[in-house]
């Protein structure tokens, strides 16, 4: 906020000031927080506040960035329209408050892919692949499509699955699946940002994974590559996390009978 005036009116201070101070990212990790705790609380999954207010969580949380939207098939079952019509309704409104702006409402979010470099070589794995040769022009759409395909794979294999009835179990389902689900989200983008992996580090708590959280603590390397120019500090971050996850898969326990995890 550096420059920033914040608007004063003679000696009592203007309100529209404190929007200024509620930047979005301070507002995700409290939200998923919240969400995680309504779902995991020991109100019983079948009443109609604890989903709604989770989905309320969730949109809050979408509002202010978009990739927690990655981590909704952790909170929602399906047949189950409490949590998306929740988490569409305060989008909704969230947007609808800025209507008057037209199609600017939406921001930077039109150009989002094309920062992320999801539309060329941006991401890890075609700036990897391109170190073998060129690629052909629809390289960057073909891996976009199957980076989708996969993630929403993925997202239907979560939600398929009912949460435990105990409190603690339900907790670390969820934390488990929204871990897995960042993870991938990140994997696949590779974002440009190293900050945006630091948010595995919430559902880490209750469920870590040495994979994910190699990812987590590794991020401050990609701050080597400013320019995203180069692909061996990236390669130090995203192959050694495909290692991890091959090798817990791999060593996957066995269920135990009385529904571990």
């Amino acid at each position: 906020m550096s420059g920033t005036t914040l608007p004063v009116s003679g000696t009592r201070l203007d309100p529209r000031a404190v929007a200024e101070l509620l930047h979005p990212i301070t507002w995700f990790a409290p939200m998923w927080a919240f969400g995680c705790g309504v779902v995991s609380s020991g109100v019983p999954l079948g009443g109609r506040w604890p989903l709604a207010l989770a989905g309320a969580a969730l949109g809050l949380a979408v509002l202010c960035k978009l990739l927690p939207a990655a981590l909704f098939p952790a909170l929602w079952r399906r047949w189950d329209a409490r949590t998306p019509l929740a988490c569409a309704g305060v989008i909704a409104v969230g947007y609808a408050c800025y209507s008057g702006a037209g199609w600017r409402v939406l921001g930077y979010l039109p150009g989002y892919a094309s920062e992320e470099g999801l539309g060329g070589g941006g991401v890890f794995l075609l700036r990897l692949a391109a170190q073998l040769g060129p690629l052909p022009h629809w390289a960057g759409v073909a891996y976009a499509g199957l980076g989708l395909a996969g993630l929403l794979a993925l997202a239907l294999a979560v939600s398929r699955h009912p949460l435990p009835a105990g409190p603690a179990q339900r907790a670390a389902r969820i934390c488990r699946d929204a871990l897995w689900l960042g993870a991938a989200t990140m994997a696949v983008l590779s974002p440009h940002y190293p900050w945006y992996l630091t948010a595995l580090a919430l559902p880490a708590v209750l469920a870590p994974r040495p994979a994910a959280l190699w990812l987590m603590l590794s991020a401050p390397v990609l701050y080597l590559d400013p320019d995203h120019d180069r692909v061996l500090w990236p390669s130090l971050v995203f192959l050694p996390f495909v290692m991890l996850l091959a090798l817990g898969l791999t060593r996957r326990p066995l269920p135990s009978s009385q529904g571990g995890l």
